[in-house]
């Protein structure tokens, strides 16, 4: 409690950091550039595809979403871009273009619904307490 009142303890360096959402996400493409560039390396040309289509549907649904709710457009802070290239550098090369639409589509479905559901409907009825035995 001493500490406190000494005034010892400090904030945290995310709180006092006066860089917005766009520059945090700028800087995350940055970092995932060499990964990405090495990507392409081994594996070709495919990846700078599969790349640009996950990004491409990660800003896509995130601008339709955000007209269709009525909400301010905030595809330009890059999220949805940092969203769709570790999308794209967690699919296999050899994937097709729409299975990469479906998985996109799918996660931002998941993310959507999560932040638009309340939590009673999403925490289950009846949880399976058994304990497994061996």
């Amino acid at each position: 409690m001493s500490r406190i009142r000494s005034g010892q303890l400090r904030r945290p360096p995310q709180m006092s950091q006066t860089s917005g959402i766009s520059a945090i996400m700028l800087d995350v493409l940055v970092a995932l550039i060499p990964a990405w560039c090495m990507a392409i390396f081994l594996y070709g040309f495919r990846v700078v595809v599969l790349t640009a289509v996950s990004v491409a549907t990660c800003v896509l649904c995130e601008y339709w979403y955000e007209r269709l709710m009525k909400r301010p457009i905030t595809i330009y802070d890059l999220s949805a871009c940092v969203t769709g290239l570790m999308l794209a550098m967690t699919m296999p090369v050899r994937a097709k273009r729409a299975i990469t639409l479906g998985r996109t589509m799918k996660l931002l479905n998941i993310s959507v619904t999560s932040q638009t559901k309340s939590l009673p409907e999403t925490v289950p009825r009846k949880m399976n307490t058994k304990a497994i035995t061996v």
